[in-house]
């Protein structure tokens, strides 16, 4: 590849080669659109969540892990990931979701680790979906299924924003 660089309206990435081939493979790795220091503040993490919090039993339980505000400019997708760190006391596991706007729409499980009293199970997740213009609250939110206890740490969420007209 000879050059690669930001397009001058900000809107695409151009790439240019210089060789002769029989076949060529150009694979493209994300997209770029210029956006206003707004938006980007809108749509990025505030900040890892250290300190630990205790996790409810039982799906009436769920405990709120962190929480995100995000002003989405036009109709277009998020991607929202959530994360956190784990100590499990006793066996069980954890029933995990997103929430936008207070409506579930991610559910999976998730492994607090073994039974020794050590942080040792970082999870991440990762769900996309279309979104509207407007403002958005996302939330991740985890109850334990057995065991005795199950701390949370370094807990995230991060919502990343992509205009619809890909």
């Amino acid at each position: 590849i000879q050059t690669s660089y930001l397009h001058p309206n900000g809107a695409d990435i151009e790439v240019s080669a210089n060789f002769a081939s029989v076949h060529a493979v150009v694979q493209v790795l994300g997209y770029f659109h210029e956006i206003n220091g707004e938006d980007i503040a809108a749509a990025d993490s505030s900040g890892t969540i250290s300190g630990g919090l205790a996790v409810g039993s039982g799906s009436a339980n769920y405990t709120t892990l962190a929480s995100r505000v995000v002003t989405v400019p036009v109709n277009g997708r998020v991607v929202i990931m959530g994360e956190a760190s784990w100590s499990n006391n006793g066996t069980g596991f954890l029933g995990c979701r997103f929430l936008e706007d207070g409506s579930e729409v991610d559910f999976w499980w998730w492994d607090a680790g073994d039974s020794d009293g050590w942080i040792d199970q970082h999870q991440n997740r990762f769900y996309h979906k279309t979104v509207s213009a407007g403002t958005r609250t996302y939330a991740l939110q985890c109850y334990r299924f057995g065991g005795t206890s199950a701390t949370a740490y370094y807990r995230n969420v991060t919502v990343m924003f992509f205009e619809e007209d890909l």
